[in-house]
């Protein structure tokens, strides 16, 4: 059977199978007939380190900008953080997921910047793929929690603070 056949029966869309595959974040293998795809750890803990790379560099321009520039960013981020958290009570966990990336994802297009844009994007994808199909790969509700501290943190705290919610939001 040839892979593209294989691909076509696994339940991931078929630019999902082009990220794990490209990206080399997962591989597959032939399992009875089916297709597995198998995520690879190290690779999944690597793309949420450049996640963290990216997202720290894009705080440290937002809060280099003059005051209400970074309020203006971090109020964008809070109501965001807020949406996230309605959806975390309402127990709809593939929009906490979605809405999460989205909010990472605004920090990073604050920037303004296209070609940064895309790259995250790219990285937020298949951060949305492995959170969606690794078993804890949201680690705890608590996590949702995460985004309203950092993003209070972009408009008034320290590179130091910040560095550190963004660390032990992002660490698998």
């Amino acid at each position: 059977m040839s892979l593209t056949a294989r691909l076509d029966r696994l339940p991931l869309r078929r630019p999902h199978y082009a990220l794990l595959l490209i990206g080399g974040l997962g591989y597959t293998f032939d399992g009875m007939d089916n297709a597995v795809a198998a995520f690879l750890l190290p690779d999944v803990k690597a793309a949420f380190g450049v996640r963290e790379i990216l997202e720290l560099r894009a705080a440290e321009l937002v809060v280099a900008r003059p005051a209400p520039q970074r309020r203006k960013v971090a109020d964008k981020l809070l109501a965001m953080a807020g949406t996230l958290s309605d959806a975390a009570e309402s127990d709809d966990w593939s929009r906490v997921q979605r809405l999460d990336l989205e909010l990472h994802t605004a920090l990073i297009a604050a920037l303004g910047h296209s070609r940064l844009h895309r790259a995250y994007r790219t990285l937020a994808t298949e951060s949305l793929i492995c959170m969606t199909n690794l078993k804890h790969a949201y680690p705890t509700p608590n996590s949702v929690s995460h985004h309203t501290v950092m993003a209070e943190l972009i408009a008034t705290g320290t590179m130091s603070e910040i560095r550190q919610a963004f660390h032990r939001h992002l660490s698998l």
